[in-house]
């Protein structure tokens, strides 16, 4: 049976995953590492792929990007089989180095782009082969703590999403148990949508399909909002947006962040500063309810409701002033 055909949309941003043929590995030595290194970037020059994070393990590899007009398979094809190449000539070895297809999921929500940045630059602790993520040499961790466009990545879009490289440390030392949204898939159908409030997902920072400029431009303020919402939510809005840190309101502002975020299309370094937080701190709590909106019916729906009634009422003046 013929493989089917994989189905990548242009500008989307993508989570790749290749590993070694039989789990085997793939670098052998520092110099390969450095050797994939720069065939990558060879590769990423020659298709206009946005790279935005990766990560070199052992026996696979990680990365965060956006191809361009031509497919992803491009640049993985020429990238997999140039390092084969390099491989089986130094090694005296024949054959596949890769395990059949690579892996490629679409990150359609800066929520799943920053769980996978912290999941891609934590796979050597979660692998216990370091303490910190700091000692590991191979991924783009650096480049994010350097804070600026390097020669392989461009940690510029993510880091803008945070709010810096303060904010990105933060985001790193968070201790979490969280797991991606789902795992990727071979890429030949769309996946599920992994956030249940996609039907207003509003502008990813790294642009591409979708996209919709600033939302400040086409959505009422974040006052009128937080005044919609109070209500239902049943906290204070002075709370809301308090230095109250204790579980029951921390829980009313996660909520609210989401329904912001993910239900209607505001940024979140906006969100973080209406609120008087840390973009970070803003990323960290959509990200764990996201894994709980994975399994929660009722809070879904409830978030859903949240962001109709925001829609509604927030689009009809004379429901605000009732």
């Amino acid at each position: 049976m013929p493989r089917r055909r994989r189905l990548f949309a242009p500008g989307l941003p993508y989570h790749v995953v290749a590993r070694g043929n039989h789990r085997d590995a793939i670098f052998l030595h520092e110099r390969d590492y450095r050797v994939y290194v720069r065939r990558m970037v060879r590769y990423r020059n020659r298709y206009g792929v946005g790279l935005f994070a990766y990560c070199l393990m052992p026996n696979h590899v990680h990365f965060l990007l956006r191809p361009a007009e031509l497919p992803l398979g491009k640049f993985m094809q020429g990238l997999q089989q140039s390092y084969t190449q390099y491989f089986n000539r130094v090694y005296g070895e024949v054959g596949h180095l890769f395990q059949g297809r690579y892996k490629a999921f679409p990150c359609r929500h800066d929520g799943h782009l920053l769980a996978v940045l912290r999941y891609i630059h934590q796979n050597p602790v979660r692998a216990r082969m370091v303490a910190r993520v700091d000692e590991y040499t191979f991924s783009s961790h650096h480049d994010y703590l350097a804070g600026r466009r390097g020669p392989v990545v461009d940690a510029d879009p993510l880091l803008r999403i945070l709010g810096g490289r303060r904010a990105y440390r933060a985001f790193m030392l968070e201790r979490t148990e969280e797991r991606l949204p789902s795992s990727p898939h071979d890429g030949t159908r769309p996946a599920p949508d992994d956030f249940p409030s996609a039907e207003s997902p509003g502008p990813s920072a790294v642009g591409g399909a979708g996209t919709s400029g600033d939302p400040s431009q086409t959505l009422f303020p974040l006052s009128v909002a937080l005044d919609i919402l109070a209500g239902p939510l049943g906290v204070p809005k002075e709370e809301l947006r308090g230095p109250d840190r204790s579980w029951e309101v921390s829980g009313h502002r996660t909520a609210l962040c989401h329904v912001l975020v993910r239900g209607l299309g505001y940024r979140v370094r906006d969100v973080a500063a209406f609120l008087g937080r840390e973009p970070g701190t803003v990323s960290v709590a959509l990200s764990r309810r996201a894994n709980r909106l994975l399994v929660d019916g009722s809070l879904r729906r409830r978030l859903a409701r949240l962001s109709e009634i925001v829609k509604i009422v927030g689009s009809d003046p004379e429901r605000r002033r009732g």
